[in-house]
Protein backbone atom coordinates (compact mmCIF):
# COMPACT_ATOMS: atom_id res chain seq x y z
CA UNK A 1 0.00 0.00 0.00
CA UNK A 2 1.31 3.39 -0.97
CA UNK A 3 1.99 5.91 1.80
CA UNK A 4 0.26 9.27 1.43
CA UNK A 5 2.63 12.06 0.50
CA UNK A 6 3.22 14.31 3.46
CA UNK A 7 3.48 17.88 2.37
CA UNK A 8 5.99 20.09 4.09
CA UNK A 9 4.03 22.28 6.40
CA UNK A 10 5.39 25.77 6.79
CA UNK A 11 5.29 27.35 10.22
CA UNK A 12 2.61 29.94 10.84
CA UNK A 13 3.43 33.61 11.29
CA UNK A 14 2.63 33.18 15.00
CA UNK A 15 5.18 30.37 15.31
CA UNK A 16 7.85 32.32 13.41
CA UNK A 17 7.30 35.41 15.56
CA UNK A 18 7.34 33.35 18.76
CA UNK A 19 10.67 31.81 17.79
CA UNK A 20 12.14 35.13 16.68
CA UNK A 21 11.08 37.11 19.75
CA UNK A 22 12.61 34.43 21.97
CA UNK A 23 15.83 34.48 19.96
CA UNK A 24 16.30 38.02 21.25
CA UNK A 25 17.06 36.52 24.67
CA UNK A 26 20.30 35.26 23.10
CA UNK A 27 22.80 38.05 23.71
CA UNK A 28 25.18 36.69 21.07
CA UNK A 29 22.43 36.97 18.47
CA UNK A 30 21.50 40.44 19.69
CA UNK A 31 25.14 41.47 19.43
CA UNK A 32 25.16 40.12 15.85
CA UNK A 33 22.07 42.17 14.99
CA UNK A 34 23.67 45.30 16.44
CA UNK A 35 26.99 44.77 14.68
CA UNK A 36 25.17 44.34 11.37
CA UNK A 37 23.19 47.58 11.88
CA UNK A 38 19.74 45.97 12.16
CA UNK A 39 19.10 48.01 15.30
CA UNK A 40 19.71 51.19 13.28
CA UNK A 41 16.93 50.33 10.82
CA UNK A 42 13.70 52.16 11.73
CA UNK A 43 11.57 49.49 10.06
CA UNK A 44 13.24 46.76 12.08
CA UNK A 45 12.81 48.74 15.29
CA UNK A 46 9.13 49.27 14.44
CA UNK A 47 8.81 45.51 14.02
CA UNK A 48 10.44 44.99 17.42
CA UNK A 49 7.95 47.46 18.90
CA UNK A 50 5.08 45.49 17.38
CA UNK A 51 6.54 42.26 18.81
CA UNK A 52 6.91 43.82 22.25
CA UNK A 53 3.32 45.05 22.29
CA UNK A 54 1.94 41.75 21.03
CA UNK A 55 3.98 39.33 23.15
CA UNK A 56 3.62 41.43 26.31
CA UNK A 57 -0.08 40.65 26.41
CA UNK A 58 -0.65 38.00 29.10
CA UNK A 59 -2.60 35.86 26.62
CA UNK A 60 0.50 35.68 24.42
CA UNK A 61 3.30 35.93 27.01
CA UNK A 62 2.23 32.64 28.56
CA UNK A 63 3.70 30.87 25.51
CA UNK A 64 7.19 32.33 25.97
CA UNK A 65 9.76 29.86 27.24
CA UNK A 66 12.34 32.65 27.63
CA UNK A 67 10.36 35.55 29.15
CA UNK A 68 13.52 37.61 29.59
CA UNK A 69 13.22 38.31 25.86
CA UNK A 70 10.50 40.83 26.78
CA UNK A 71 12.87 42.57 29.20
CA UNK A 72 15.50 42.75 26.50
CA UNK A 73 12.97 44.11 24.00
CA UNK A 74 11.99 46.72 26.57
CA UNK A 75 15.63 47.73 26.99
CA UNK A 76 16.10 47.95 23.21
CA UNK A 77 13.02 50.09 22.75
CA UNK A 78 12.81 52.23 25.86
CA UNK A 79 16.20 52.57 27.56
CA UNK A 80 17.15 56.16 28.30
CA UNK A 81 19.14 57.70 25.45
CA UNK A 82 19.15 54.31 23.67
CA UNK A 83 21.87 53.20 26.10
CA UNK A 84 21.25 49.47 25.74
CA UNK A 85 20.81 49.61 21.97
CA UNK A 86 24.02 51.60 21.55
CA UNK A 87 26.10 49.39 23.83
CA UNK A 88 24.93 45.89 22.90
CA UNK A 89 27.05 46.25 19.75
CA UNK A 90 30.13 45.88 21.98
CA UNK A 91 31.05 42.26 22.58
CA UNK A 92 32.27 42.99 26.14
CA UNK A 93 28.95 44.65 27.04
CA UNK A 94 26.97 41.69 25.68
CA UNK A 95 29.16 39.24 27.63
CA UNK A 96 28.85 41.24 30.86
CA UNK A 97 25.10 41.54 30.45
CA UNK A 98 24.80 37.80 29.83
CA UNK A 99 26.88 37.02 32.93
CA UNK A 100 24.63 39.27 35.01
CA UNK A 101 21.53 37.52 33.66
CA UNK A 102 22.99 34.11 34.56
CA UNK A 103 23.87 35.33 38.06
CA UNK A 104 20.30 36.56 38.53
CA UNK A 105 18.91 33.20 37.36
CA UNK A 106 21.17 31.39 39.81
CA UNK A 107 20.02 33.61 42.68
CA UNK A 108 16.40 32.94 41.80
CA UNK A 109 16.98 29.16 41.91
CA UNK A 110 18.56 29.24 45.38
Amino acid sequence: MEQPVQEDVLPTRWEVELEFVQSLANLNYLNYLAQNKYLDDLRFMSYLNYLYNYWSLPSNAKFLIYPNCLQILHLLLFSKDDYFKNHIVQREFADTFMNQMVENWQKDKI
